[in-house]
């Protein structure tokens, strides 16, 4: 069914929403939260890194990668002033 996981700073804290996740990207649009993939909803205050091998990750200050979408690439590079 349609759920969200949040995951917390701390790895081993999740919460469970019965929500879908567009439900929460319309409600955090302007809070620094940045749709990268159909699956991930990020907070890009704490994003650290952006790697470019064998596709395109966020890695998190937890030390997790996201993977990002090639449609949500030109989103995340034009969040950043990348070009």
């Amino acid at each position: 069914g349609k759920y969200t996981i949040f995951h917390e700073k701390d790895k081993d804290k999740t919460i469970l929403s019965s929500r879908n996740l567009g439900e929460y990207e319309k409600q955090l649009v302007n809070n620094n939260f940045l749709r990268i993939h159909n699956s991930y909803l990020v907070n890009m205050d704490n994003a650290i890194n952006i790697q470019k091998k064998d596709g395109i990750y966020i890695k998190m200050n937890n030390n997790e990668n996201i993977p990002v979408s090639k449609r949500k690439k030109e989103i995340l590079f034009n969040y950043l002033g990348i070009k």
